[in-house]
């Protein structure tokens, strides 16, 4: 029984675009990963693709660059992404994402979900100026920050640094309380409950969609920033950066 159970949550989870590990119904999330994911695949053949607090790595999949470069504060997270999902040529780094600034900008495509939002309210701003500086000329930033007075603000620095600038609240209110029900609830190993949560996950995918739809997106708790077409001149160096950074502190072969 408990293994038919598991077949309907991971058959659920199949049908939102999912794994089973990723599952977690919320409304909010899904929109996101809407538009992830039509951004990463305009990054299909980049070069490097930079994924910030990549957990496991656990979107490895979506990203269609030639290269990535997953980077979190959890080096378990990084060991097993790197042993699970990663492709030959993948990097783990163990850094806080303020660390970019100290490299020279090295990435195609830099996605960075639900990131800012752990982070005191007085960086965040500063965070995003810091993940801005990571993309190479004519590259993408893709990130989510808690929605402020200052989303005008900060929209209008990042169009100062990119031919386009996208910004787009969401997070519905109502809806984010279907999320809060189930934060703590994800975790659990009874087979019913992992089903129950994938059937949740349906409802709450099919739910996503009205946050299309303006009047669903007002006063919307996250804003996400999708910013194209980084100004600069371009240049061919890409992973002197990643190496200069992995001296940090790194989980990956580049240490051997």
């Amino acid at each position: 029984m408990k293994r038919v159970f598991r077949l309907l949550a991971s058959w659920f989870a199949g049908l939102v675009g999912l794994k089973l590990s990723h599952l977690f119904p919320s409304p909010s999330k899904f929109f996101l990963l809407r538009k992830l994911k039509a951004c990463l695949d305009l990054s299909s053949g980049m070069s490097v693709g930079v994924d910030v607090a990549c957990a496991d790595f656990k979107y490895r999949d979506m990203f269609k660059t030639q290269r990535y470069v997953g980077i979190d504060l959890d080096r378990d997270n990084l060991t097993k992404g790197l042993a699970l999902r990663a492709r030959p040529d993948d990097v783990g780094i163990l850094a806080n994402l303020l660390h970019l600034e100290k490299v020279p900008p090295f990435a195609d495509v830099l996605v960075s979900t639900h990131t800012i939002a752990s982070l005191p309210a007085d960086q965040q701003v500063y965070a995003v100026h810091v993940l801005a500086g990571a993309v190479l000329p004519n590259g993408t930033l893709f990130v989510n920050i808690p929605t402020t007075d200052q989303g005008m603000f900060l929209e209008n620095e990042l169009r100062n640094r990119f031919g386009a600038v996208s910004r787009t609240g969401y997070g519905n209110p109502v809806f984010m309380k279907i999320e809060d029900f189930f934060a703590y609830r994800t975790g659990s190993k009874n087979p019913l409950a992992l089903a129950a949560v994938g059937l949740a996950s349906v409802l709450c995918y099919l739910l996503s969609f009205l946050e299309e739809l303006r009047v669903f997106r007002f006063h919307g708790v996250y804003t996400l920033f999708y910013c194209r077409n980084r100004r600069g001149d371009e240049t061919e160096e890409r992973f002197g950066p990643i190496k200069a950074l992995s001296q940090l502190c790194i989980v990956s072969p580049l240490s051997e």
